[in-house]
């Protein structure tokens, strides 16, 4: 063990910073979700929800759609998302989903307005 420990430190140690500021960060997001003063608890009023980011930023960069009715993540992959899903609490549903860089409704707008047809 000593010897595997001298002649692997610098991986051991990358692993031990990158769990450590993982545990920083979720803590910090967790007291951000849950602490009575919190300016991002009072944004945020469901315990469901906040429940939700908090489940989800363990796995990834969660975010929240505008309305409130749904958090996400953007993962490298097919793979890494499908994974991301696995213990996913019974009473929720979740999928995986390819992402758009630009929504179709924009693009058909768009096309209506330079063939300058007036109706949008």
């Amino acid at each position: 063990m000593i010897r595997a420990l001298r002649e692997h430190w610098p991986e051991a140690s990358m692993e031990a910073l990158g769990l450590g500021l993982f545990m920083v960060s979720a803590g910090l997001f967790g007291t951000l979700l849950e602490a009575p003063a919190s300016p991002v608890r009072a944004a945020i009023a469901s315990p469901d929800v906040r429940r939700a980011l908090a489940w989800l930023a363990a796995r990834g960069e969660a975010r929240m759609t505008g309305t409130g009715s749904c958090v996400f993540a953007a993962f490298a992959d097919r793979g890494a998302a499908a994974a991301a899903l696995e213990g996913l609490p019974p009473e929720w549903r979740g999928f995986v989903a390819r992402g758009l860089d630009r929504s179709p409704l924009q693009e058909r707008l768009a096309a209506e307005r330079s063939r300058g047809s007036g109706r949008v």
